[in-house]
């Protein structure tokens, strides 16, 4: 999901990967994980460390200009939120929807989520 040459292409290369497993027949373990041990400390640092080093700290480190940690968190809040989505819907929740409309719709979140402040 992280492996496309130009930023640019990253707000796209995301989204498609949420639609898939938007759509997909299978959970997320890591989301399971956190259903079924909610009331665990231990469970969630462990969680956490996965998620800060599989998705938010390459994601981090792969856009530029300020607030990347903000902008990065925000996308990969969206990521985990989608798994949540997708543990409580099924597939169904967008499995009559055309996927490149998902696709679209995502990745214009996932840009304003990832794209610098002009400010």
């Amino acid at each position: 999901m992280l492996d496309v040459r130009d930023e640019a292409d990253l707000p796209r290369a995301l989204a498609e990967y949420v639609a898939d497993r938007l759509a997909s027949d299978t959970g997320s373990p890591v989301v399971a994980t956190l259903s079924r041990s909610s009331s665990s400390p231990e469970i969630h640092e462990l969680i956490r460390d996965r998620v800060d080093s599989a998705i938010l700290g390459p994601l981090q480190d792969r856009i530029t200009g300020p607030d990347a940690r903000l902008r990065a968190g925000l996308a990969t809040a969206l990521i985990m939120g989608t798994g949540t989505l997708r543990q409580l819907f099924g597939a169904d929740a967008v499995r009559d929807y055309d996927r490149e409309a998902v696709v679209d719709r995502l990745t214009a979140v996932f840009t304003a989520c990832l794209t610098a402040p002009t400010r």
